[in-house]
């Protein structure tokens, strides 16, 4: 789905509230903290943990928008919500 996805969700249709942030990079496709990504697409992470052990998903992914990065999440994750 998207690049250096982890998926330790128990159940992928469970409702789960994501956390959803733009990474901003720099002309070259790098970080602030020098991590590259190259260019293209915004890029953007999701992020859901409640602390459960095994019960979290963390990733990026590339999309269009905030609200295409949400739809792309939500090809996975069907009950997903986003602070």
């Amino acid at each position: 789905m998207g690049i250096g996805d982890i998926h330790n969700a128990k159940d992928p249709k469970a409702e789960m509230k994501f956390e959803l942030h733009r990474i901003r990079l720099d002309e070259g496709g790098y970080t602030d903290s020098g991590i590259y990504y190259g260019v293209g697409m915004p890029l953007f992470s999701y992020y859901y943990d409640e602390g459960i052990p095994n019960d979290m998903v963390d990733g990026v992914l590339r999309a269009i928008d905030r609200e295409d990065a949400k739809d792309k999440v939500r090809q996975r994750y069907p009950n997903a919500k986003f602070r």
